[in-house]
């Protein structure tokens, strides 16, 4: 089983709201995976975007991301995916503790 990595604020949201939305630069399969602090998870790829997303983009998405809003959430792939051409939005579902 895979891994994916999350900060501590967004493991809580995770863990107190069962699933979260997170844009990644990385195109991971569908499948189960595990959040260290959390547990087994189930991982969705929901959207593909060939080119950055806009706030207007994420607007459906930003109030189960664990972002105060889209703004926020971009700033945070801009500093941890900058150099990404596809990012890719999954939805992680919380599945066992």
């Amino acid at each position: 089983m895979s891994q994916m990595q999350f900060i501590p604020a967004l493991k809580r949201f995770l863990s107190a709201n069962g699933f979260i939305y997170t844009l990644r630069a990385y195109n991971y399969s569908d499948e189960a995976c595990f959040v260290v602090g959390v547990g087994d998870c189930r991982r969705r790829r929901l959207q593909t975007f060939s080119v950055w997303p806009t706030t207007e983009d994420l607007a459906l998405y930003v109030v189960n991301s664990g972002f105060s809003s889209a703004k926020e959430w971009l700033a945070m792939l801009a500093r941890l995916a900058k150099d990404a051409t596809v990012i890719y939005l999954w939805q992680v579902e919380v599945i066992g503790a």
